[in-house]
């Protein structure tokens, strides 16, 4: 009987592949950087990135370009960034408006966005309880001096992921339904993206640029949302 295989990491495979095309497309400027220092980092470990991304995208049913993920995966990446943006400027808004209302403010649950940011299901989730909680507030919202129009760019963005999302599901080998082949390729991209994130800490000390763009995404807390944290103990 074979054995089931399971992704190894817990953000979105839609940000998994939209991060490797992105090193798929800077890594040929800078591997000579790499190799010298890390000679594993070389051009056949290149091919074998650029071959389990295309892999991966082909088992999803993606159209598949160089460095490019697909077109419902790229909408679904781009989805997922604005919810960062809308909740970013909401957080403000809600600290605003409700300042002496701690019960108010963790009604909104905004210190689990960090822990949704890159899980695509669970974000579809939360935007969605973040709208209908907006919408129940809005008038003080308002009050507080918020623009109607973030109410209006977080209705859309909850919608827009949950179309988004629908789409690449119903593509061929969608997150419900993706082969063992396709997880296997996943696995191999996160576990060269590792590589290249460690290593990339050490070559790039003195460039926090270069550094953070050959870093994996991760699921961590933004510093507001530690504090809020801390303040609710």
């Amino acid at each position: 009987m074979s054995t089931k295989i399971y992704r190894k990491y817990n953000i979105s495979d839609a940000i998994l592949l939209a991060h490797i095309g992105k090193i798929i497309e800077t890594l040929p400027d800078d591997l000579s950087t790499f190799e010298a220092d890390f000679p594993m980092i070389n051009q056949p470990f290149l091919d074998a990135l650029e071959a389990d991304h295309e892999n991966a995208l082909e088992e999803g049913g993606d159209d598949v370009s160089r460095g490019q993920v697909g077109e419902t995966t790229q909408t679904l990446v781009e989805e997922m960034e604005k919810a960062k943006r809308v909740v970013k400027r909401l957080r403000f808004w809600v600290n605003e408006a409700f300042a002496s209302n701690p019960a108010k403010r963790k009604a909104f649950n905004l210190t689990k966005f960090w822990k949704v940011a890159y899980n695509q299901p669970k974000l579809i989730q939360f935007m969605n309880a973040l709208q209908a909680i907006a919408s129940e507030n809005d008038q003080l919202l308002l009050d507080a001096g918020m623009n109607p129009q973030l109410l209006t760019d977080l209705e859309a963005n909850a919608e827009a992921l949950a179309d988004a999302d629908a789409e690449q599901e119903s593509s061929k080998g969608g997150r419900s339904s993706a082969t063992q082949e396709r997880i296997i390729s996943l696995n191999l991209l996160y576990d060269r993206g590792q590589k290249l994130d460690n290593i990339a800490d050490i070559l790039y000390e003195d460039n926090p640029a270069k550094r953070d763009f050959y870093n994996l995404p991760v699921l961590a807390p933004k510093a507001e949302d530690l504090e809020e944290v801390e303040g609710d103990l």
